[in-house]
């Protein structure tokens, strides 16, 4: 690979994202971005199932991203900085996606659906995730620095 091409995550999307210059990473973002993957946890999940949602949400987000200045930066990043928040209750997600959407900013509802996991998977549509970013830790919106980091699931 040429020292004028950086393929990371978008390399799996086919698209070959040309290298920042150094004067392009040290006066813009560069590694202080971060993508956020918003938990629903009032519902019963496996960490298995917990993951898949967060990494969906990651992905949305990127790809979201793409062609926006923090997009295409975070594309070249590897891995990446990934954080995952507790979003609670189906009321307290909804409230943060309407929040998000009135102060303009993107966000990516992860609907789960046709997958049973039961009691709270029998295959119809359920939010299970918000996949925001990428932001810069000022840029970081206000409604998120409130949420605590999504520690595991409990048994």
């Amino acid at each position: 690979m040429g020292d004028d091409v950086y393929r990371g995550f978008a390399h799996d999307l086919k698209t070959t994202i040309p290298a920042p210059s150094s004067a392009q990473v040290e006066g813009h973002i560069g590694d202080d971005l971060r993508l956020y993957s918003i938990l629903r946890t009032d519902i019963t999940m496996s960490q298995g199932k917990a993951n898949a949602q967060c990494g969906h949400a990651y992905v949305a987000a990127a790809i979201g991203a793409l062609g926006k200045p923090e997009g295409d930066a975070y594309a070249r990043l590897s891995p990446g900085t990934k954080i995952c928040l507790d979003g609670g209750s189906l009321q307290k997600m909804q409230l943060l996606i309407e929040q998000l959407s009135l102060q303009g900013i993107p966000c990516f509802p992860i609907i789960d659906r046709d997958h049973v996991e039961l009691p709270d998977f029998d295959g119809s549509p359920i939010l299970t995730a918000i996949g925001l970013g990428p932001f810069t830790r000022a840029d970081t919106p206000r409604a998120l620095r409130k949420l605590k980091l999504f520690k595991g699931l409990q048994a």
